[in-house]
């Protein structure tokens, strides 16, 4: 049997095999076999007259920016500066969701569960941090509280309320300004309103804790609310389940994080795709993502999910080849559309200066003082661009962003 009948024997056993037990693990093989077979080659159709387009554009500030232009056949038609690392702020996002989206489906559940502890008469409250949980749903578990308690006529009424330690609730490398922002709110597994109102709340444990006493002192004077490390959860047969709230499906979490740019979202969702709500370990299991995705990934540097860190590096080169990648994946509609909408939904809504490209780019911003990203899919016709920018220290920047878009979408050359 020859090298390349064996090659693909055994990714065809592979591939039958995930088809028959849907194996997160098989899967990941797979990938790292057909990269070690079929290693990455990147692909270039060079397009002269963009590229002298957009660099008179960009004038004498060529350096602060990094534009990478896919066409839709995953060729390299523009790239200026396009493997300088850069920080992309929220374009973060692209990474953490395209993740979550492969590892956990579109209608996978975030959910906040209430348990009641048979053997020890205790109520237990886990979450998984949706972001939208609120002040109905603790009314909820308060009125499921009181009605199995008075029910089963119980001598005493203790709740545990199980959370991460507090060294997780905030990425070490955020300023400590951000995070007395909504925008920078402790990433908790119990989270009212997304631990935010007009700022970040500094102890959400001790909001959600003070809001569940508020509603159970109504009927009940003796009670007691423990708060535990998640770690001490144990799930087991003793405990009963009276209560799951479940969150909006993936794809509108993916919305979430994407249109509306929400930090919060985005960080949970790496946690819970990677199985650890431990910062660094979470970081590690999505960069081990990285390497069997078929993108150039060895430029990218990570520190959190959203890209509110200012230590996150990649190039434009990276982030277009993921969208590329994204465009072929099984879920690629779900992904696609929860980006902004040029001039009609999201973070792009007001950015609607040249109508013939309106509704016709899907992307996500990103902005840091100094900072601004915008990558996403430029449709035309039956093609599509996948196009990444990245700059620094340059004025009028959401302009010229609309003006290389424009650029892009007239060139017939090289698509």
């Amino acid at each position: 049997m020859s090298k390349h009948i064996r090659k693909y024997f055994l990714l065809s056993i592979l591939t039958f095999l995930i088809y028959q037990y849907n194996s997160d693990s098989l899967q990941k093989l797979y990938r790292r076999l057909s990269l070690h077979f079929w290693p990455i080659k990147e692909k270039y159709s060079e397009c002269k007259s963009l590229e002298y387009s957009v660099r008179k554009i960009l004038s004498t500030s060529n350096n602060n920016w990094s534009i990478t232009t896919l066409n839709n056949r995953g060729e390299i038609i523009l790239s200026v500066n396009g493997y300088k690392n850069m920080i992309p702020a929220s374009n973060q996002k692209i990474l953490t969701t395209a993740f979550a989206l492969d590892k956990l489906g579109p209608k996978y559940n975030l959910n906040t569960k209430l348990f009641f502890n048979k053997n020890k008469n205790i109520y237990e409250i886990i979450g998984q941090g949706d972001p939208d949980l609120n002040y109905n749903d603790i009314i909820s578990i308060s009125n499921t509280i009181k009605e199995h308690y008075y029910k089963n006529d119980l001598d005493e009424l203790r709740v545990i309320i199980y959370e991460e330690p507090k060294d997780n609730w905030w990425n070490s490398t955020w300023s400590t300004q951000d995070k007395l922002e909504p925008y920078g709110a402790p990433i908790t597994r119990l989270a009212l309103t997304s631990n935010a109102n007009d700022q970040s709340i500094n102890d959400p444990l001790a909001r959600f804790d003070y809001t569940l006493s508020l509603l159970l002192a109504s009927d009940i004077k003796d009670f007691q609310i423990i708060r535990k490390n998640h770690s001490k959860f144990n799930n087991q047969n003793n405990n009963y389940p009276l209560l799951k709230i479940d969150s909006a499906p993936l794809y509108s979490l993916l919305s979430l994080a994407n249109s509306e740019s929400h930090n919060f979202t985005s960080e949970v969702l790496l946690r819970v795709s990677s199985g650890t709500w431990n910062q660094e370990d979470s970081i590690k299991q999505l960069e081990n993502w990285y390497q069997t995705i078929r993108f150039p990934s060895e430029s990218i540097i990570t520190f959190d999910g959203s890209g509110l860190s200012r230590s996150n590096r990649m190039s434009t080169n990276s982030l277009a080849h993921l969208l590329y990648r994204m465009d072929k994946h099984r879920h690629r509609r779900y992904f696609i559309s929860s980006m902004s909408l040029l001039g009609y939904r999201g973070t792009l809504k007001n950015l609607n200066t040249y109508p013939e490209i309106n509704g016709r780019f899907l992307g996500k911003t990103g902005t840091l003082s100094g900072i601004r990203s915008l990558s996403g899919y430029l449709f035309k016709d039956n093609t599509v661009n996948y196009i990444s920018i990245f700059t620094n220290s340059v004025l009028d920047v959401e302009n010229k962003y609309q003006i290389i878009l424009k650029e892009i979408f007239k060139n017939n050359e090289c698509n």
